[in-house]
């Protein structure tokens, strides 16, 4: 109380602050604060706000935060375990509120190191600033919002705004009066040819007979190779041609997929002129 006393006048006019900045060997490490009941009155009628700065979060309580205060107030910023984080992602890949803010198609990750604020001073309320990585994308950042997870196993999403945490340093800001988990989530949108190669990827290239069997241990013709290459190839949209490179594929219903696999250079027929596509694939033709 008499340290809050002795500073306050020699505050400015204009600048109405009292600022608790701990050291940088402490940044990432768990800050606490116990601010006594009657300096937190002090600090109310003298209009005067308090700034709390740790290398993990910046909490500024104004001063009509203190108003009426009838116990000794507490903070404690504690940074979130490796292991709790990779929940909290989960959660938040789940979170419906974020799938709603967030573009479509975007890969959604946690920002920096989540933390949690606990406090008795709620319903009031706090300003929170959350460091912002010097490597987010100007898309990044305009998608970043603060995902919160409230002890009674609510969640919140809240936008906020670009700030300077400290020189050379962006910060994310946002106002609160509950206090519990907090995380930056940010997205980077995926591009359409990642999209595109995704799917891909994901093609049924591999299918069964019109009779509903599969038949694992039967072996595999060239026209049947050639047609699971070229549905590979073309995300299963084979397209059609009027030509055949060889004499014994013109009527055979695997001829467009030879056409294909033939022009890529994936297969070649068995002489210039003919491809033998009922004959069957060796092991080490593929090699």
């Amino acid at each position: 109380m008499d340290h809050v006393q002795a500073l306050v006048p020699q505050l400015s006019s204009q600048e109405r602050t009292i600022r608790l900045v701990y050291p940088a060997e402490t940044a990432t490490a768990e800050a606490h604060l116990n601010l006594s009941r009657d300096a937190g009155l002090f600090l109310n009628h003298q209009h005067t706000d308090f700034f709390m700065q740790t290398g993990l979060a910046q909490l500024t309580m104004p001063s009509t935060s203190l108003d009426g205060v009838t116990e000794d107030v507490f903070f404690r910023i504690v940074p979130v375990k490796a292991q709790q984080q990779e929940t909290i992602h989960t959660n938040a890949l789940k979170n419906e509120q974020i799938q709603q803010t967030m573009p479509k198609k975007a890969i959604i990750s946690l920002m920096g190191t989540p933390i949690t604020i606990e406090t008795n001073l709620q319903n009031r309320p706090v300003t929170i600033t959350l460091p912002i990585s010097a490597g987010l994308t100007e898309e990044q950042r305009a998608s970043l919002v603060v995902y919160i997870e409230h002890s009674d196993a609510t969640t919140e999403v809240k936008r906020g705004r670009m700030v300077e945490f400290e020189p050379g340093v962006k910060g994310f800001q946002f106002e609160v009066d509950h206090f519990s988990t907090f995380n930056l989530i940010y997205a980077s949108e995926v591009q359409e040819e990642e999209a595109e190669m995704e799917v891909n990827r994901l093609a049924p290239y591999i299918q069964g007979y019109p009779d509903g069997t599969f038949k694992p241990n039967a072996s595999v013709t060239r026209a049947q190779m050639a047609m699971m290459l070229a549905r590979f190839l073309t995300n299963g949209n084979i397209p059609t041609t009027t030509n055949s490179t060889f004499e014994d594929t013109t009527n055979h219903p695997s001829k467009d997929a030879i056409e294909v696999v033939k022009q890529v250079g994936l297969f070649n027929g068995t002489t210039e002129t003919t491809f033998n596509p009922n004959g069957t694939i060796r092991k080490a033709l593929l090699m």
